[in-house]
């Protein structure tokens, strides 16, 4: 199952590199990497291009997009409309993935079946890679937002409006055709 890992980039030279190295030392595969550069004024563009093309493998795809629209949201919905996964994996540009999130996240995702899930590093955790299960993931886990994709804008939804709206009017485009 393909994840589509989309990260907006703004002005992130200084951390861009670690966080696109912690995506692809995932230990799932396969994984389609999709970096959108929001008109940065610094070298994230350069870093970016430079990793594509020393990191892409054959279950490691590398797209580099560009957005001229101010904003993550924005960039995120670039990235969203090129995004081939069955499962889309949003990610911040100054954020490190453990190795096994995405791996954690796929199994809690089926064993739970889940349309929506949502990671976010607690006050006063710390980050770590030697986690038990998934209940021990949840408990101090870095930011990281799956979205089944026909659920986001590729095809139709049947996740309550109310949620939709949380998304935001731009990021999730969905056919919602009876009321809740």
């Amino acid at each position: 199952m393909l994840i589509s890992v989309v990260i907006p980039a703004y002005n992130r030279a200084e951390y861009i590199e670690r966080t696109l190295k912690s995506v692809k030392e995932q230990t799932y595969r396969p994984i389609e990497l999709i970096i959108v550069d929001n008109n940065s004024t610094d070298s994230t563009k350069l870093i970016c291009k430079r990793f594509l093309k020393a990191e892409e493998t054959e279950g490691f795809k590398i797209k580099l997009l560009e957005e001229k629209t101010p904003g993550a949201s924005a960039a995120r919905n670039c990235g969203l409309k090129e995004a081939s996964g069955k499962w889309v994996c949003f990610f911040d540009s100054d954020d490190i993935m453990s190795p096994m999130a995405l791996q954690d996240s796929v199994d809690a995702i089926k064993e739970n079946e889940m349309e929506i899930c949502r990671f976010q590093l607690r006050s006063g955790a710390n980050l770590r890679i030697n986690h038990v299960d998934f209940n021990d993931l949840a408990t101090e886990y870095d930011t990281v937002n799956f979205i089944h994709a026909p659920y986001a804008a590729l095809e139709e939804s049947s996740l309550c409006p109310e949620i939709l709206r949380r998304f935001g009017s731009e990021l999730l485009k969905c056919k919602v055709e009876e009321p809740w």
